[in-house]
């Protein structure tokens, strides 16, 4: 516990020459002047800057100047630098605990952050191979489910149009066939545009023989040939070369 140190001194403030008895105390870092078991004051001594005069202080309190005679003047110097030291003291220890203290704070808050953040990358690391293994699954349900409805799809066209293309042409493989020649089409369309011309001329000429002259077209298309058969498969020949040159003519313009 600190010692208190009481002195008595006569203030004399500015404008009043007449000295009025005081009792001054130094404690805890502040000055408390009193008079006639009254107190007139306290202020903490940072704020108050002393100027050694004969027999005492000069002073200003709550922006008046003011003059402390004392007793023991020589004593009162003493301790007011003794608690002017002992309160430096204690607030440079309380900023050095303060930041002792927000220095471990900070510690374990990044300490604790660094722990989240193991953990969390911990807990992804575990569940990565399960979330690739979930992936995978999901494709590969993706990838079955296409493929039943292509099948689906394929066996619907193949009861519909079964007469007109072979069985092949209704399976997996024959779509595979048809996609790459469709590539291959838009790929060399020139190509592919005086292809199609010279079979539907072809197509064309063999089916105006077969519409025209039964004669003829018995000793080209021999075996089965009657003429009501001449007669559809004339028109489906013409209606096949017409689409043909259609299309050539499209692979041509493009």
């Amino acid at each position: 516990m600190k010692v208190v140190t009481q002195f008595q001194a006569s203030l004399i403030a500015s404008g009043d020459p007449q000295p009025l008895p005081t009792t001054v105390e130094l404690k805890e870092g502040k000055l408390s002047i009193a008079s006639n078991g009254q107190a007139l004051g306290d202020w903490p001594l940072e704020t108050l800057e002393f100027e050694r005069v004969v027999g005492g202080v000069k002073l200003t309190l709550d922006g008046e100047v003011a003059v402390l005679k004392l007793t023991d003047s020589d004593q009162f110097h003493r301790q007011l630098v003794e608690e002017s030291s002992t309160d430096t003291t204690t607030k440079t220890k309380t900023k050095t605990e303060k930041r002792k203290t927000k220095t471990k704070t900070e510690k374990r808050k990044k300490d604790k952050k660094v722990k989240e953040t193991r953990a969390s990358r911990k807990a992804r690391e575990e569940s990565a191979p399960a979330r690739e293994a979930s992936t995978a699954k999901a494709e590969a349900a993706d990838k079955d489910g296409f493929l039943e409805r292509l099948d689906e799809k394929l066996e619907v066209a193949s009861k519909k149009w079964d007469r007109y293309l072979p069985d092949w042409a209704f399976t997996r493989g024959g779509v595979a066939v048809a996609l790459l020649l469709l590539i291959a089409i838009l790929v060399f369309r020139v190509f592919f545009s005086y292809l199609f011309l010279i079979v539907a001329a072809i197509g064309m000429i063999t089916s105006a023989i077969a519409l025209l002259d039964q004669v003829i077209a018995t000793r080209i298309f021999r075996g089965g040939f009657t003429p009501i058969h001449g007669l559809i498969g004339s028109i489906h020949g013409l209606i096949g070369s017409l689409v043909l040159v259609l299309i050539s003519l499209l692979l041509a313009a493009l």
